[in-house]
């Protein structure tokens, strides 16, 4: 961008000079130069020039009595021309004499071939940033076309490009217009692979205006991850906790030796995994995009109903063992949707003062008769809430695996693909923990499609290592008696 305002600045101050160069065109200035300066007086020299097509008419009188016959010759000529733009004086007897802002200025076209060097310059500053065909074409057309030129671009982080470029115009707005034009046509015609990102002008002439950051794009260049094998492995156990060891696993060992910029996502059901990677993306958003799309196709040819999401971006694995769990509780997925047209009432009271005036076997059945009301229900793709029940300081929940057979999933298998998930749900949820210290048991009893028992998991305050109420009590108690 300061390049870019550098250059325009220069096109200012060379507009305000408005020397013959930079009025008339490469044909009229050198019969300007060539052929009238050398004319004797009294002379005249008309030029008419379109803005828009950059077509343009010479014309010049010499040898009269007086100025104004120099002049009335040269105009006739002109006029005698049909051309869309009105016909001007700028020379009167060798004095150039065109006042700012009559004509777009002109700058010499400096039509000296790039050398080997300079054109080597040129294409690094635009590495990593052009791509695919559009590279070629700059390099190979663009850079080699004569007179002036404009090469517009348009990329977005998804890595979709377009471009186009115009050359042999005069007026360097009418380059960049044309330019403009040219990149639109190409983004047109590619479909859905169509840049989101506007056709700018990247470059005009020898001198590229643009970086990366014009376009909004972060762009970093590829480099191959090294980690050392205690970091190698300290992220991999981390991504194991989540995974598993399965296949998926392996597919993280390779993302971990992998190039930025790459992402990971991951999804899984109880008993299977989905995975995608991308590495040396053009952009993170780039490898974050084609690593879901990667991750969704395979979890829709496993019948994985759980959402793919990401799971580690460069080297740091940034997902947590609660973002991938395949069990939610239940109490969260039974909560009574309210409408907006419901006034409710904010409880202000403390939640561990919400049902104290209620004993702990009451809450509980009172609980479970209104969760009863909307069951049996879905709680996910492959499980279904059956009933609650409420036994004095017990709460149970009846869930069918809608999909297995008690020899198909045995319980050791569902031991080892849930209680990790389900102890950390209820272990960090604060209602849970609030009815944990309150001495209320948690059970979640499966069963198999055909409903023959599979098993159960329960939890208390001890398996969560929290403390009850009453144990607090007995330790105040105990502590009270040893300072006696």
């Amino acid at each position: 961008m300061y390049k870019l305002l550098l250059f325009t600045l220069a096109t200012l101050f060379l507009q305000a000079d408005m020397l013959p160069q930079n009025v008339l065109s490469k044909n009229c200035l050198e019969s300007y130069q060539n052929s009238y300066l050398s004319q004797k007086d009294h002379k005249a020299f008309i030029y008419a020039r379109e803005e828009e097509t950059g077509k343009d008419k010479c014309n010049w009188g010499y040898g009269y009595a007086t100025t104004e016959e120099a002049i009335d010759s040269a105009m006739k000529g002109c006029q005698s021309v049909l051309l869309n733009a009105e016909c001007t004086l700028v020379d009167t007897d060798g004095v150039f004499k065109v006042k700012e802002g009559t004509f777009s200025q002109l700058t010499p076209v400096d039509d000296t071939p790039l050398s080997t060097e300079e054109k080597e310059k040129i294409l690094q500053q635009s590495k990593g940033l052009i791509l695919g065909n559009c590279l070629p074409f700059f390099r190979d057309k663009y850079l080699d076309a004569p007179g002036h030129k404009s090469f517009a671009y348009s990329v977005d982080a998804n890595g979709h490009y377009a471009c186009g470029y115009a050359s042999g115009q005069m007026i360097q707005k009418n380059s960049n217009k044309e330019a403009i034009k040219a990149c639109r046509r190409n983004k047109d015609k590619r479909g859905d692979a169509a840049p989101k990102s506007p056709c700018k002008i990247y470059a005009y002439d020898k001198q590229i205006l643009l970086d990366a950051k014009d376009f909004d794009i972060d762009l970093h260049a590829k480099k191959k991850i090294t980690l050392d094998k205690e970091a190698f492995e300290k992220k991999l156990a981390k991504a194991k906790e989540i995974i598993g060891n399965n296949a998926c696993l392996m597919q993280m060992k390779y993302y971990l030796r992998g190039k930025t910029q790459q992402a990971y996502y991951f999804a899984k059901s109880i008993d299977k995994q989905a995975c995608g990677r991308k590495e040396g993306a053009f952009s993170l958003d780039e490898a974050k995009k084609e690593a879901q799309k990667s991750c969704e196709k395979m979890a829709k040819a496993q019948g994985i109903k759980q959402p793919c999401k990401l799971l580690a971006e460069n080297d740091k694995i940034v997902g947590k063992l609660s973002d991938f769990s395949v069990v939610q509780l239940i109490s969260k997925k039974l909560e009574p949707e309210v409408s907006k047209s419901q006034d409710v009432k904010k409880d202000t009271k403390p939640k561990e003062n919400m049902s104290a005036s209620v004993p702990v076997a009451k809450a509980l059945d009172m609980a479970a008769k209104t969760l009863n009301q909307s069951l049996p229900k879905m709680t996910d793709s492959e499980t279904r809430l059956e009933r609650v029940t409420a036994q004095k300081s017990k709460m149970i929940y009846d869930l069918t695996l809608v999909h297995f057979t008690n020899w198909s999933m045995p319980f050791m298998k569902l031991k080892s693909l849930l209680y990790k998930d389900l102890k950390t749900q209820v272990c960090s949820d604060e209602e849970s923990q609030m009815l944990l210290k309150k001495g209320v048991s948690i059970s979640y009893r499966y069963s198999d499609k055909d409903a023959r028992p599979i098993g159960t998991f329960d939890f208390d305050a001890k398996t969560c290592g929290l403390t009850t109420n009453l144990e607090r009590i007995k330790r105040n108690i105990l502590h009270m008696i040893k300072k006696k």
